[in-house]
């Protein structure tokens, strides 16, 4: 297949004005069967320029079939062509089945292309059949909203229908089947702030969980959950995984967590970012600063110390941290202003803006929880960090306003 693909993409390519929408529909309903990337970039932008023009008169079959193949073939680097194929497809959205809206959203996210109004009416569209979609439908739905820490309308009324529909009989045999997509619905109500006693108990039962560890999510979502509850919710007084299967958990490539150090070869960008913010802490304020992993459900680590302010001027002290559950959090004893240095890489910001992805914001929302004022850096504020002052007032802003409602 390998040998021949590149001359079948080129014929088709070709050949493409000759060849009906359904039956490009057909093309690339095949090629995601066969689980085969569509190579050649100029094919592609056919594809999406076809669907743009035809969207009054496609049907949900060939819009799933394409976006899908879409989906599976596109670079997020590239997102023009995605953007404006789902900019296209939001007014339509009413007249396509589930699948189809759902395939629109995993393209989103694929691309990290933030589409407020394409969310709203996917959203608005699927609560209202809600009884009649697959679980695992209603797991992506959630992820996309969480990912892009998108604000639906009618909120409380939107997640208040979802958790009925979790909570409902007929749900029961899904979830013994795809547990790793109910553990995902709560964890994804969690990261919007909702903790369910019941639910989590029911997402966090071990028999469960260790049926499901073999599951590509299962990992991440089932113990962020429960480090999430352990932070946000402390009143919740059901059962949490025990050390055995956590453990089973981490050995998956979903929680592999670090300190990174300059010595280190394979430095990511973020880790360089992360190690650049350091030294221009390290080089105005001494050695205090240092590279603490102090939530474990996070991939990449943050920068911590104490804060002593008298008037404007600003020392930084070493951070006594201590483990609570797993979790680093402060001591009270310190007699510092417990800070954390969050730096927003490029992977936390919707492609082509500014952005705040839904984990930056989570990550943020539970270090203040934890006792932390938090400063938060963005990769393209590093060039100001050699100003004399631009940290200083970022510092003094965290440690003497009054921390904002969580």
């Amino acid at each position: 297949v390998s040998a021949t693909k590149p001359l079948m993409e080129a014929k088709l390519s070709s050949e493409f004005c000759t060849l009906t929408i359904g039956e490009l529909g057909s093309v690339c309903q095949s090629y995601f069967k066969c689980q085969q990337r569509i190579e050649l970039k100029e094919l592609l932008h056919q594809l999406a320029n076809v669907l743009v023009q035809s969207l009054p008169r496609v049907d949900s079959f060939v819009v799933c079939a394409i976006v899908k193949q879409l989906r599976y073939s596109a670079s997020a680097k590239e997102a023009v062509p995605w953007k404006i194929v789902l900019g296209a497809c939001e007014p339509h959205i009413s007249r396509w089945d589930a699948p189809t809206a759902i395939q629109l959203v995993m393209l989103a996210t694929h691309v990290k292309s933030y589409h407020p109004r394409l969310l709203d009416a996917v959203a608005r569209h699927l609560i209202t059949k809600l009884n009649a979609i697959r679980l695992k439908e209603v797991a992506k739905l959630l992820l996309t909203l969480t990912m892009f820490s998108h604000e639906i309308e009618n909120e409380s009324q939107f997640y208040d229908t979802i958790k009925s529909d979790l909570r409902s009989p007929s749900r029961k045999r899904e979830i013994e089947m795809y547990h790793q997509s109910f553990v995902t619905c709560v964890w994804c109500l969690a990261m919007a702030g909702m903790y369910s006693a019941d639910l989590i108990a029911a997402a966090l039962s071990e028999d469960m969980v260790r049926n499901s560890v073999k599951h590509q999510d299962i990992s991440y979502h089932a113990t962020a959950l429960q480090y999430s509850v352990r932070i946000e919710s402390p009143t919740y007084d059901g059962p949490f995984l025990g050390q055995q299967v956590l453990d089973s958990l981490y050995s998956t490539r979903h929680l592999t967590t670090r300190c990174p150090d300059w010595t280190m070869q394979d430095l990511s960008l973020q880790e360089k970012i992360i190690l650049q913010t350091l030294d221009c802490l390290q080089t105005k304020y001494g050695s205090a600063p240092v590279i603490r992993q102090l939530l474990p459900h996070f991939h990449y680590p943050d920068i911590v110390f104490g804060v002593q302010i008298a008037n404007t001027d600003i020392t930084l002290l070493q951070l006594e941290l201590c483990s609570e559950d797993g979790v680093l959090v402060p001591q009270s004893s310190s007699g510092a202003v417990p800070c954390a240095v969050v730096v927003h890489g490029l992977g936390a910001f919707s492609e082509g803006s500014q952005h705040l992805m839904g984990l930056a914001k989570v990550k943020v929302r539970q270090l203040r929880t934890l006792g932390f004022r938090v400063v938060e850096l963005s990769h393209f504020e590093l060039s100001c960090m050699s100003s004399n002052f631009y940290i200083q007032d970022k510092l003094l802003a965290a440690c003497t306003t009054s921390l904002p409602k969580l």
